[in-house]
């Protein structure tokens, strides 16, 4: 305990980043364990749930119950850029979804429907001239080299909301809260002791 209060900054399609205070400014800590963990994170509470003495923290995600469901290593993935100049950003949403019933191999396909892409920018009028050949697009062959270039990329892994238990020395392990935290998004929850046992319980 050096009683400088540290930071850690969640939102959505980033990851848990953890930064440790030294007293003259904050140091990005690395390998914490949940690196590699990112989500649609929403809120974050702090709680020393497992009553050890130091603080563990509740992070609320979009829950399991949606259209994208990543794993971790087939991420949804976001990529945003003025693609026609008209200085509107322009989001285009991927997600992996089996190629066909046939092929059951997984691909990163964008989730927009074609007319809507038509209606979004000009840029993608005339990559396709059909919904059948619309749905070979993948996230490797909508855009070419040059329309890329400059695009701002996020990715999203994990979708539950979750304990996150502080084991030391920077380091943090995570569990999933229980599936009926899971089913929807959780923009906030407040801890509560609701029976005085000195344990803590989660209301969202």
């Amino acid at each position: 305990m050096d009683n400088y209060d540290d930071l850690i900054v969640v939102g959505e399609l980033m990851p848990i980043s953890i930064f440790k205070n030294n007293g003259s400014g904050f140091q990005k800590l690395q390998n914490t364990g949940v690196d590699n963990l990112r989500g649609w994170w929403e809120s974050i509470s702090k709680v020393d749930m497992d009553n050890d003495g130091d603080l563990d923290f509740i992070i609320c995600n979009l829950g399991a119950n949606n259209f994208y469901r990543p794993p971790l290593e087939r991420p949804t993935t976001v990529i945003a850029k003025d693609f026609d100049n008209n200085g509107t950003l322009d989001p285009v949403v991927f997600s992996y979804f089996k190629e066909s019933f046939e092929n059951p191999v997984q691909k990163s396909f964008p989730i927009h429907f074609w007319a809507d892409l038509n209606g979004q920018s000009p840029i993608f009028r005339a990559k396709f001239n059909s919904f059948k050949s619309y749905s070979k697009a993948t996230i490797k062959n909508l855009f070419n080299e040059n329309e890329i270039k400059g695009a701002t990329t996020l990715t999203a892994n994990f979708d539950k909301s979750i304990f996150l238990e502080n084991v030391g020395n920077g380091i943090f392990k995570h569990s999933e809260l229980p599936i009926e935290a899971q089913f929807a998004p959780i923009n906030d929850i407040a801890i509560l002791d609701y029976n005085n046992d000195s344990l803590n319980g989660l209301s969202n």
